[in-house]
Order: C-alpha cells, then sequence, then structure tokens
C-alpha cells in the first residue's frame, strides 16, 4: 500500500486480489444486489472481509468502488474496440484479434489499448456480469440483450483466419523456419482440427497464437 493524495492510502491490486473481487461481485449482480446498476456498500464491505481473510490485506470499501471504476473503464474500451470494423471477437479464447495492418494502425493512435489485443482478456465473464450493463457470456449463462458488438468467432473460425492471415503474410510470427514448412504446418493444423474435440482445438488455437505472436 503506498500513499497517495492529501496523505490517503492507496491500494495495490493484484491479479488474484482483483479476481476476486469479480467473482464476488458478479454473485451480488444474480443475487439482486445491483439496483439501479449501483452496488450495495454491503457488497464492497464482503469483498474487502474475503480480501483480507484470503490474502491478509487491509482493504477498504473505498479502494474496491475505486478499483471498480478502473474495471469498468477497461470493459468500455474493449466493447469500444470489439465494436470497431477489421476487429474479430473469439469467445472461446476471450480474445480480440485483427490483420496486421488494422492492428497497428489502431495501436499507433491507441498505445495504451494494446493490452486488449491479441491476448486473452482475463475474468472476461465477470467483467460482462459485473459491470457490462445488459451484456454477459460465457459459465454466468444470464440472458440479456444483446447489444452491436464485433460478431464473435469460434474456435474453428479462429483457427481458420488466423490460418489464412498467416498465408497471406498478414500477421507476422516468429521463431518460423521457413515459409514452406510454415504453409504445411498450416494445413496439418486445419486438417487436424477437423477430427479434435472443442478442447484440444481451443488447446492447439491457444498455442498457435502464442508462437505466431499477432502483432
Amino acid at each position: 500500500m503506498k500513499m497517495g493524495r492529501k496523505g490517503e492510502k492507496q491500494f495495490r491490486w493484484s491479479k488474484p486480489m482483483e479476481h476476486m473481487m469479480l467473482q464476488i461481485l458478479a454473485e451480488e449482480v444474480k443475487l439482486g444486489n445491483r439496483p439501479n446498476n449501483n452496488f450495495r456498500q454491503s457488497s464492497f464491505t464482503r469483498v474487502v472481509d474475503a480480501i483480507k481473510e484470503k490474502f491478509g490485506a487491509t482493504c477498504l470499501p473505498d479502494h474496491v468502488e475505486n478499483h471498480l471504476r478502473t474495471v469498468r473503464a477497461s470493459w468500455s474500451t474493449i466493447v469500444a474496440i470489439r465494436g470497431r470494423s477489421g476487429f474479430s471477437w473469439i469467445e472461446d479464447l476471450k480474445m480480440i484479434i485483427a490483420s496486421s495492418t488494422v492492428y497497428h494502425d489502431y495501436i499507433q493512435k491507441n498505445p495504451s489499448h494494446d493490452k486488449f489485443i491479441h491476448k486473452k482478456i482475463d475474468f472476461y465473464d465477470e467483467m460482462a456480469l459485473v459491470v457490462g450493463k445488459d451484456m454477459a457470456t460465457g459459465s454466468f449463462g444470464k440472458t440479456f440483450t444483446d447489444i452491436n458488438l464485433g460478431a464473435p468467432l469460434t474456435v474453428d473460425d479462429a483457427v481458420n483466419n488466423i490460418t489464412e492471415l498467416v498465408m497471406q503474410k498478414e500477421i507476422p510470427y516468429s521463431n518460423a523456419s521457413s515459409s514452406e514448412t510454415n504453409t504445411s504446418s498450416c494445413g496439418a493444423k486445419q486438417h487436424r482440427k477437423r477430427n479434435r474435440s472443442s478442447d484440444e482445438i481451443e488447446k492447439i488455437s491457444e498455442r498457435d497464437l502464442e508462437r505466431w505472436q499477432l502483432l
């Protein structure tokens, strides 16, 4: 914890702490404890108690409320990027992707948004339920009004799209031995994916995305 303006203590959030906060607040939403899109103080107190018990950290309700504003700002950015032309959403991987040209053009103007593109978005489902108002996906499975975002892709779609972009050299990748090797490898993956379960396909996609470094 460090000192902020006017001597106020600022709380340093770790990823596990943030995940716990979002999990608890997601449960609070399902319990109806977010009237008019505003959480009750008791919801923040529940987060404070859980963090103290789990991590032994001195967290205050104000810290939770302030961090929730940060999460809400991140969510707004994610929604905005997903809605832009040229970007696609891989639902299974919770990842926004784009061609090399679209990516670089966008990041040049918005460098701080790099963390939301070509990388898995941590705690996406929890964020959707906690700060997404009328949108939730994945394991929470609630029925919310659809909003206009980039069309979601299945893992099969993602593998096809990524393979096509790599073969067209739209997406650069590292540690490649030769164009011929990579092309044949992509083709082999396309063939293999048809005979694999969705879990196996997801593992292939995650490995390929890391190796190809969609930058």
